[in-house]
């Protein structure tokens, strides 16, 4: 059992995800959390150098939601086992909703 397995006796579940989010290792990991991480990046470039939410940009906007819901789906085929998908959902939806997306 490595300090990266998930049945590593006494390691919380929250520890795991984290190390997880900031260590990715397997090929699954690497993808999921890339595409978290640069989707979530695009709408804060997007704040940051237009000065309005990517939500609300009528020709943008809707490209970059249907990628986070793309993302939800994924989330129910394989993610690694280090992964809480739960709680990445919720994180996907706040990000959407702090956009002016919920879902």
């Amino acid at each position: 059992m490595g300090s990266n397995d998930t049945t590593t006796p006494g390691r919380p579940w929250s520890e795991i995800h984290a190390q997880a989010l900031r260590h990715p290792v397997t090929q699954y990991e690497h993808a999921i959390v890339g595409m978290f991480n640069a989707w979530r990046l695009y709408g804060q470039a997007h704040r940051a150098s237009l000065h309005y939410l990517v939500g609300e940009d009528q020709f943008l906007g809707d490209a970059w939601e249907s990628i986070g819901v793309a993302l939800l789906v994924l989330l129910n085929g394989e993610t690694g086992r280090r992964l809480d998908c739960g709680l990445l959902d919720t994180m996907i939806r706040k990000v959407l909703e702090s956009e002016g997306r919920p879902q």
